[in-house]
């Protein structure tokens, strides 16, 4: 997605929903769940927006790798302050929205150390929402970025849907960074094609067939013994 999303009929309706309020939104879920559907009607792939990945320093309600987007998500009327600490919470909204933007940015830079591959310089962007209250800020792909943050946008959204869709294009606009992701549970990438896989499969020939299950069974043995999920 180069360059900066459109907008479509739905994009707009799932906007209106969102700055409406209400019942709906009383679940923290419902918020994260539209805001993700919105990213997708504006063109990002739904494969690359992570549900609840698993930061160094928590879980990070949607993450976008690619666009480097990370979204702190709130039932309604939880955000009109995002520096306020909630009832029972050790920290607030924006404490642990940077938390993981700090965590994501430190283990990206460990991974490309000095001589390896060239970085890429897409800042970050980090928004706080509960539907009716927005805040996005920019942080530069540098370590200790949190101290050099930018403010996007803060508190409603004055001009509606459109607005608030019109925002969203800017924070995705720009060349994705990387390959296309992977996304966490693959599975459904696979999904309309069991047919066509076990016609390939039942067609190999015999001693092909027979080493692949003698392969298959020696995979599962060892993701058995190492306690890990196929």
């Amino acid at each position: 997605m180069p360059g900066k999303p459109t907008a479509n009929a739905t994009a707009i309706e799932l906007a209106n929903l969102l700055l409406a309020g209400g019942d709906r939104y009383k679940r923290e879920a419902n918020v994260a769940g539209d805001v993700e559907s919105l990213m997708a009607e504006m063109g990002v792939d739904s494969s690359e927006i992570e549900r609840e990945h698993p930061s160094r320093r928590g879980r990070i309600d949607l993450y976008v790798p690619r666009y480097r987007v990370i979204v702190e998500a709130k039932a309604g009327g939880r955000t009109a302050d995002p520096d306020r600490r909630l009832a029972g919470q050790a920290e607030s909204p924006r404490e642990q929205l940077e938390r993981y933007i700090d965590a994501e940015i430190s283990a990206e830079c460990e991974r490309l150390p000095l001589g390896g591959a060239r970085p890429s310089f897409r800042a970050w962007t980090g928004i706080i929402t509960d539907g009716q209250h927005w805040h996005a800020y920019s942080y530069p792909h540098v370590a200790h970025a949190i101290e050099w943050q930018k403010p996007l946008h803060s508190g409603r959204v004055s001009g509606g849907a459109s607005a608030l869709v019109a925002m969203f294009s800017e924070w995705l606009s720009g060349d994705p960074v990387g390959r296309k992701w992977i996304p966490a549970d693959p599975k459904y990438l696979f999904e309309g094609h069991a047919r066509e896989l076990a016609d390939l499969y039942w067609n190999l020939p015999d001693r092909i067939r027979r080493a692949t299950q003698t392969k298959l069974a020696l995979w599962h043995d060892m993701l058995r013994v190492s306690g890990m999920s196929p």
